[in-house]
């Protein structure tokens, strides 16, 4: 009896495989990622986003941007995403300095919760990655795609860096980075504070990153604000204690947008 619903479990499993396989094969072979899109495509995309304006009763939608994604449509910042050469997702972006803000993201909709919302950020990534960018950052709006961003696309909260950034602003490395130090060596290391330095007398650091490994391949990336306190300290020396603006002559890459980003030491 044991074996045989083992069995019957273990043919589920495999059926179930076969199954995302296939679906998987299907989206691979049927969908696309469109860098260049026509004028054309573009329409059709329009007129899908009037179509939802009008029925939400012209309150809300990404209509009301159709301006800024003509815009960014002239300077080849819109991707579509293609099902068999029909429009049936879209991107707006811009780049700062390695780093991909996603302005505007939007699935049909009569094509959602079809798991394409998904499959199309993937792609995104895929191709920002080979492009040579280090992160990908959001702003969720509307708020209820946070469950989106963060729940199924694994993008993580901005600390609040006291800029003009909100809690729904969300990133994504697109590379391997140092992780945080669950136990920091006391030798070598390099300590953040979430605060200008003379605001963090007595206070643990809020990270932490141990920098005996190879900062070219792995290197730290992290949102910061500029005037956040930094200590390297290496062979068990603190070499530096400041903002992080004022370490560049220690650390040859330190900030990118508003990101840390730390490859090398000098």
């Amino acid at each position: 009896m044991e074996s045989a619903e083992k069995f019957l479990v273990t043919k589920k499993e495999n059926l179930l495989l076969r199954t995302y396989l296939a679906i998987r094969t299907t989206m691979e072979n049927e969908y696309k990622l469109n860098t260049t899109p026509l004028k054309s495509e573009l329409a059709i995309v329009k007129q899908w986003l009037y179509d939802e304006y009008l029925k939400l009763n012209c309150q809300s939608g990404f209509y009301c941007n159709w301006e800024i994604i003509e815009k960014g449509f002239s300077q080849n910042k819109v991707f579509i995403y293609l099902l068999k050469n029909n429009p049936v997702g879209f991107a707006l972006w811009c780049e700062h300095e390695g780093c991909v803000n996603m302005q505007i993201l939007a699935v049909s909709p009569s094509m959602r919760h079809l798991g394409i919302g998904k499959a199309f950020v993937e792609m995104l990534c895929d191709f920002f990655r080979m492009n040579e960018t280090f992160a990908i950052k959001c702003y969720c709006s509307p708020k209820e795609s946070v469950s989106f961003w963060e729940g199924k696309m694994r993008f993580i909260q901005y600390p609040n860096i006291k800029y003009s950034k909100s809690e729904l602003t969300f990133y994504k490395p697109l590379i391997h980075t140092t992780p945080f130090a669950a136990k920091p060596n006391p030798i070598n290391k390099l300590e953040l504070w979430d605060d200008e330095p003379h605001m963090t007398n007595h206070k643990a650091p809020k990270w932490c990153w141990n920098i005996n490994v190879n900062l070219q391949s792995n290197p730290i990336i992290h949102p910061c604000n500029s005037n956040w306190n930094l200590r390297l300290t290496r062979n068990g020396e603190i070499v530096k204690d400041d903002k992080i603006k004022y370490f560049t002559n220690r650390i040859k890459s330190i900030e990118k947008d508003d990101f840390l980003y730390i490859d090398s030491l000098l």
